[in-house]
């Protein structure tokens, strides 16, 4: 499943938006709550960016970068996956230990590794 997700192999769209966010949506991916900010977007990213699936879980292989803030973005918590760059679908998110404020100047990354989705 987490080979299809993420492109491994044909099942959805292999591009996976990555954002950010400032508390934790409910389960069912509502109420979601990015940065509003006009720096801020979500990343791109696609199959080669993450390494094939194993036991359960996948991790990105590549930095994921985000623009530099120039505002203040505040506290982020959480990360999501979307299918979209604006709207779109959550596939999945997850808490991040630790939040992280990111404030105007910040360059927000995920380096290769940080970023594990796993299925439970």
């Amino acid at each position: 499943i987490l080979n299809h997700i993420f492109g491994k192999s044909n099942y959805l769209s292999s591009e996976i938006y990555i954002g950010l966010l400032t508390r934790e949506p409910n389960e069912d991916g509502t109420l979601i709550f990015e940065p509003d900010c006009q720096s801020y977007e979500r990343v791109l990213t696609n199959a080669s960016s993450w390494d094939d699936a194993f036991e359960g879980s996948i991790e990105n292989i590549n930095n994921i970068t985000f623009g530099m803030a120039c505002e203040n973005w505040g506290k982020i918590t959480h990360f999501a996956l979307f299918d979209a760059a604006i709207g779109g679908n959550v596939l999945a998110y997850g808490c991040l230990s630790p939040s992280k404020n990111i404030n105007s100047g910040d360059i927000p990354r995920f380096a290769p590794g940080d970023l594990i989705v796993c299925l439970v």
